[in-house]
């Protein structure tokens, strides 16, 4: 009796801690948009084992205009999970047949089409066929079957074509004109002479590419041979679909190429791919342009305007002037707190918001010194230079901060005085101008003496004040800074949620 009651109260504890770990469907959308695929991982696969009532509730969802696009960013990304693994393409086009069955609105339906064709199985052929003959979605259901790309979808569609009237027709043979189009096989030698497959990296596939462009006078024989470059990621393929940003026809698919290009490699950087992106952005449109349109924003948030960044090491005039480096781009030794919203990135501190950001802090307190370093500012972007600052509390009062930030930008035109860059927060105000153009590395030094601050920035002394005068009718701000006379402290970085870079960071003691 008591080894059963002792299984019983086991099973009973499993059967429970297996729900506790399930994720509703209401629990799963919350977590979208996302900007890390990381934070959604787990999720996704828990839904690999989801009940069909939780399915049902998220096909649900698409119908609501207030969740639909919650639940299309989720759906997505699971779609894009079952295709990494081929053993869910079945049962999951099959969740998707069953969501197409009950789905209600034009969206709903529209989408859940896209998606038979996204996923590629046969499947979705049976139910796809219906919708030939429906004069709504008969372009989508076309396109749909033309991506599953078999010769059952192919016999489908021809079989469609001889009863169809227009303009079903001109769908159905523009899906048929789709699948029977081939970029001419490219044989690619090794240096021995082999042939083997095409290597989609290989320079001479982008220049075929871009012959069989030159060629194309229709349409959508520009369209097929323009989808090939999404298979090649580099810069060369990046700059070469950009080139077609201009055109009426096809622009709003080549920076949807470009995003997914972009998101799928993050070594395109640099100036020149980053303008293209940029123009490329408010043209991306379609079923998924929103997530895509949010993941490509945050990208170029983030992205990095120099190609490669080198390590700096110090000069030895600064050598023999007894100057310390504290960051040569190498390591994050010689400071303390949150590491991974400030991570060593391609030899530069890069902040990560979307991680905490929050601050660093040197590991040694410091009392008079000459501070040198280097940043890089994002558009908008907002941080501060901590200094005899404790690691908790807010720096700006409980010690005092130097303002980094782009003032330039619109969102800062109504900034007062002190609270440009370089500035004493809230006590002594720097000389505005004097920042580079975003992008752009500028050069800083602090000298911090007893009472005495001064701020030079790219070479022009913009900040030289005492802060015991500054403050001694009341700050400039009106408020209380009661850690502004501290002996000593660390110095530190503080985030404000943007995206800042720095690097070559040394101090010399005084």
């Amino acid at each position: 009796m008591t080894k059963k009651f002792n299984l019983y109260i086991l099973l009973t504890c499993l059967l429970f801690s297996a729900h506790a770990q399930q994720q509703t469907s209401e629990q799963v959308i919350a977590l979208f948009p996302y900007q890390q695929s990381v934070s959604v991982q787990s999720s996704l696969l828990k839904m690999d084992s989801w009940p069909s009532k939780e399915w049902r509730n998220l096909f649900k969802m698409l119908d609501d205009d207030s969740l639909k696009l919650k639940a299309t960013y989720t759906v997505d990304a699971y779609v894009h999970h079952a295709n990494s693994n081929a053993a869910l393409v079945p049962a999951t086009t099959q969740q998707v047949v069953n969501g197409l069955k009950q789905a209600k609105s034009f969206y709903a339906k529209d989408y859940l089409i896209q998606l038979l064709g996204a996923l590629g199985s046969e499947i979705g052929i049976a139910p796809l066929t219906k919708y030939l003959k429906d004069p709504v979605f008969v372009g989508s259901a076309a396109r749909a079957l033309a991506a599953i790309g078999s010769d059952n979808a192919k016999a489908t569609l021809s079989s469609a074509l001889l009863k169809a009237e227009e303009p079903q027709k001109m769908h159905i043979n523009a899906a048929l004109a789709h699948m029977q189009f081939k970029l001419p096989e490219m044989k690619i030698e090794d240096k021995k002479g082999r042939i083997g497959l095409v290597n989609f990296q290989d320079p001479r596939y982008l220049a075929k590419v871009q012959e069989q462009m030159e060629q194309a006078k229709e349409p959508v024989t520009k369209r097929n041979i323009l989808s090939q470059l999404e298979k090649v990621t580099s810069v060369a393929a990046l700059m070469e679909t950009a080139k077609y940003l201009d055109d009426p026809v096809l622009k709003k698919q080549a920076a949807s190429i470009m995003a997914r290009m972009a998101l799928r490699d993050n070594s395109l950087r640099g100036r020149g791919p980053r303008a293209v992106l940029e123009k490329a952005l408010p043209l991306i449109s379609g079923t998924d342009s929103i997530s895509l349109n949010k993941l490509l924003k945050n990208y170029l948030r983030a992205m990095p305007y120099d190609e490669v960044i080198t390590a700096v090491s110090m000069s030895d005039e600064e050598r023999k002037l007894g100057f310390e480096v504290l960051f040569d781009g190498t390591n994050l030794d010689k400071w303390i707190g949150n590491k991974k919203g400030y991570a060593l990135e391609d030899n530069v501190i890069v902040t990560h918001p979307e991680l905490g950001g929050g601050n660093i802090y040197t590991a040694e307190e410091y009392s008079d010194f000459e501070f040198r370093f280097e940043f890089q500012l994002t558009p908008g972007a907002n941080n501060g230079l901590g200094i005899r600052a404790p690691t908790k509390g807010d720096a700006a009062y409980e010690g005092m901060e130097l303002q980094i930030l782009d003032n330039e930008s619109p969102i800062y035109e109504k900034l007062k005085p002190y609270q440009y860059h370089g500035s004493v927060y809230g006590v002594i105000p720097a000389k505005r101008g004097y920042l580079k153009t975003i992008g752009e590395w500028n050069q800083q030094t602090v000298v911090v003496k007893g009472t005495k601050i001064i701020v030079v920035l790219n070479g022009q002394v913009i900040l030289d004040g005492d802060i015991k005068e500054a403050s001694k009718n009341g700050t400039a701000d009106g408020r209380e800074h009661p850690g502004l006379m501290n002996a000593k402290g660390h110095i530190g970085f503080l985030g404000h949620g943007d995206v800042v870079r720095f690097r070559n960071i040394r101090i010399k003691k005084l």
